[in-house]
């Protein structure tokens, strides 16, 4: 809940990509989700079933396309 607070406040514009599994991952995958759609956020959200490498490669294309649209 402290990183939904944190994104709800600072309301990043960069892509947030975060990955999620273990204890109470359904839960927390929905409050992300949740946080996401309410604010607007630029947050991908991935779980379990998505590997590390898969989730390294998504998050270099999404700075990849933040930082060409910063130009």
């Amino acid at each position: 809940q402290g990183f939904c607070d944190a994104l709800k406040e600072l309301k990043p514009e960069f892509p947030v990509i975060v990955r999620r599994a273990g204890v109470n991952e359904g839960n927390a995958l929905k409050i992300l989700e949740e946080t996401g759609k309410e604010k607007e956020l630029n947050l991908i959200v991935l779980d379990k079933n998505t590997s590390m490498r898969e989730s390294a490669k998504i998050a270099v294309e999404k700075a990849k396309e933040y930082k060409k649209g910063k130009k």
